[in-house]
């Protein structure tokens, strides 16, 4: 059984225990939990530490009796362990302990499969295990080969400057921060192949090797999700590829399978001639300066030449669609540039730099993506037009113009465009983008 992201913590976790009468969910909340924060790890009396992780539920009740203690606040803990619920310490509900979140039931089951699938993989692991030094908790502390990874299993979307400073504070101490969406790693499937992100989701992506994924865990039927082979079309819509893998199945290292070489390239077609007739029908001259730019400079937004809206590597560093920053190239660099004329990649840089100052052209907030790959997506670009023959390389950097790029005749004649989109089919362009350095899709790199 799957459970949509939107399913609230109390329903999931009366799905945990499927004999529960539905019709008892309204009045399932406690009001002890209401604002608790939960744990798995406490301190006894004599300073020991207790894993509840670690232990089957029988042998959990054994412990009513025993006195346990928050190992960082020190305050008391309460110890639950009925029969619906996973069992936990909690805090009491004036809790000032500083270090932890309320936790739902897909939280802590979550993390407690992670904890798991950790150790079973080599991996000395700790639950909940507090960093004084940055007085952070991470659900898991993994370490191999001298190595520190910090997953954390976020079920409820955060701020993109949380997620940015928490990793940084990991990293600060040498420890790789590994962010797991709980539940599937995107807000909804629309096509095949089509998915919608929101910012929260862009922010926990990150580059493996030449791949982009997206890693989520469903703890209801032990299985990880990985979207990878991201292309965004706009600032929500991508193109991806979803893999589910059992936690069980999975072994590490585990490497995404690449499939650039059977991208959707004429169903990305379609995506842009459509998103070309919405936003005429929907943006405006006054609030959309694309629209007003594309009119200011005498072209009609539905015959825009067949290279602009391209896909590139590393354009997820673009939150403006492919179509808006390559209509800017062209524009600002490529339009008025004379036949047998060179053009170098700073210009171009520099050129798209003023347009992203102006707000003409949004960049992504991504925090474990280098600031700069918007640079790479341009390069990648200007040496698609090469493929193409619409530019001749002609020095490191240093580009001459082929052949003119002109705008469509009429908005019938898509021949141009359909042919561009057959020859990157048809070509190994996308094989040729660097693959060295293959990494694991959640470790980073590891040794086979």
């Amino acid at each position: 059984m799957k459970v949509s992201n939107f399913h609230n913590h109390w329903t999931y976790a009366i799905m945990l225990n499927k004999w529960t009468p539905t019709f008892i969910r309204p009045f399932f909340k406690s009001k002890e939990l209401k604002g608790s924060v939960n744990l798995f790890t406490a301190v006894n009396e004599k300073g020991m530490a207790v894993n509840l992780a670690e232990m089957e539920r029988r042998h959990v009740g054994k412990l009513r009796n025993i006195r346990f203690y928050c190992p960082v606040c020190k305050e008391p803990l309460v110890l639950k362990a009925g029969s619906v619920r996973i069992p936990h310490f909690a805090h009491r509900i004036k809790s000032q302990c500083f270090t932890t979140e309320p936790e739902s039931a897909r939280h802590l089951q979550g993390k407690k499969d992670l904890f798991r699938f950790c150790l079973k993989n080599g991996y000395e692991s700790t639950l909940e295990q507090y960093l004084p030094e940055i007085q952070q908790r991470p659900d898991v502390l993994a370490i191999r080969n001298g190595r520190r990874y910090a997953i954390e299993y976020q079920c409820t979307p955060i701020s993109i400057r949380s997620i940015q400073q928490r990793s940084d504070r990991y990293l600060k101490i040498g420890i790789t921060p590994i962010w797991i969406i709980g539940g599937y790693p995107f807000v909804k499937k629309l096509k095949n192949s089509v998915y919608e992100l929101t910012d929260f989701y862009w922010s926990l992506t990150k580059r493996t090797g030449a791949d982009i994924t997206l890693i989520g865990y469903e703890p209801v039927d032990s299985t990880l999700f990985v979207l990878s082979n991201l292309a965004p079309f706009t600032s929500k819509k991508v193109f991806a590829r979803l893999e589910s893998i059992p936690l069980n199945n999975c072994r590490i290292p585990f490497y995404i399978q690449d499939q650039t070489a059977s991208f959707p390239y004429l169903h990305w077609l379609k995506e842009k001639n459509k998103w070309i007739q919405q936003k005429v029908r929907y943006g405006t001259i006054v609030h959309g300066s694309f629209l007003k730019n594309v009119y200011k400079s005498g072209n009609n937004p539905f015959l825009l030449p067949a290279v602009c809206g391209l896909p590139v590597p590393y354009m997820e560093s673009f939150a403006s669609a492919p179509m808006i920053w390559q209509f800017y190239v062209w524009i600002d660099c490529l339009q008025k540039l004379p036949f047998g004329k060179k053009i170098s990649l700073k210009y171009v840089l520099y050129k798209l730099g003023r347009r992203i100052d102006r707000e003409d052209v949004l960049l992504r907030q991504l925090p474990f993506h280098d600031y700069r790959n918007w640079e790479k997506a341009v390069a990648f670009y200007l040496r698609l037009l090469v493929h193409l023959s619409y530019l001749r390389i002609a020095g490191e950097d240093l580009f001459v113009k082929r052949k003119m790029i002109n705008s469509l005749k009429h908005t019938e004649d898509r021949t141009e465009e359909e042919y561009i989109f057959k020859v990157l089919i048809k070509s190994s362009y996308t094989n040729k983008i660097n693959k060295k350095n293959k990494q694991c899709f959640l470790f980073g790199e590891q040794e086979k």
